[in-house]
């Protein structure tokens, strides 16, 4: 039999707090210097670590959180994505580096960020979100947002995403990390 599992959240704005709340069976506070040391059993952030200014120090605060045992595992956009490793699209550049992402990371980047925090790497999985359909659009309309029929002519495009994950060329990495 699964234990229960205890929920919290924080979340920075208020529509995104209220909305956090149905998920979660604990507290949910705006400002991790809310949060009491619960020493929790994992912390996860999916596409937020991005926006961090200061690195480190988040993952100080999310470290000091953490069990002896515990985890951190986080989603990011990855630096790697095909569209600027492969494919050198500047309009995709333009739409991923701007000021709401002071750091784009890949897993050399995160080795570094995560290692300053003395947390050691566990594991790291490349996931490609996105398929043919959307780096065509890319090309052809400049700008994000998809394209109908490129969307019907390629919406089973598995191999190429798999093919993406297999080089390590992906638009989104999760890394996780343990106390170490």
């Amino acid at each position: 039999m699964l234990d229960t599992c205890n929920t919290h959240a924080c979340e920075l704005t208020i529509n995104n707090l209220e909305y956090s709340k149905q998920f979660i069976s604990g507290s949910a506070n705006n400002s991790l210097d809310n949060v009491k040391e619960n020493n929790f059993d994992v912390i996860c952030m999916f596409h937020v670590f991005e926006h961090i200014r200061k690195p480190v120090e988040f993952l100080n605060t999310c470290k000091s959180l953490l069990n002896k045992e515990g985890c951190i595992l986080i989603e990011v956009p990855c630096s790697d994505d095909p569209l600027i490793t492969l494919y050198n699209c500047e309009e995709f550049k333009d739409f991923v580096f701007q000021p709401m992402h002071p750091m784009i990371y890949n897993e050399k980047s995160l080795d570094y960020v995560f290692n300053k925090s003395v947390l050691k790497k566990e594991e790291v999985i490349y996931y490609q979100r996105y398929g043919l359909e959307n780096h065509l659009s890319w090309f052809k309309n400049k700008k994000s947002g998809g394209d109908v029929k490129l969307t019907e002519l390629f919406e089973n495009n598995i191999e190429y995403k798999n093919k993406l994950e297999d080089i390590k060329k992906t638009d989104t990495i999760f890394y996780i990390a343990r106390l170490g």
